[in-house]
């Protein structure tokens, strides 16, 4: 794995700036996240889906729907009760 992701493993060494390790950011994470939450971020789609979900809950994606399912199938019945 190490051989692998050698260039992404070693990468702060070619950006000026960049601090030597990511401890900060471990750190942070490791506080702030539940067990199960962090094995999502374990893999690149994991991490995407993250950012998906994050932007659909800042659009108001995950209000309260204004009519409950009851009530839009009685839209398509063809007799009122």
């Amino acid at each position: 794995m190490i051989n692998k992701n050698w260039l992404n493993l070693t990468l702060f060494h070619y950006l000026p700036g960049a601090p030597a390790t990511n401890n900060p950011i471990e750190s942070y994470y490791s506080k702030s996240l539940k067990t199960d939450s962090k094995k999502q971020f374990r893999t690149d789609n994991g991490i995407e889906n993250q950012i998906k979900l994050t932007k659909m809950k800042r659009s108001n994606l995950f209000k309260k729907p204004e009519k409950s399912l009851i009530e839009l199938f009685r839209l398509f019945t063809p007799f009122k009760f």
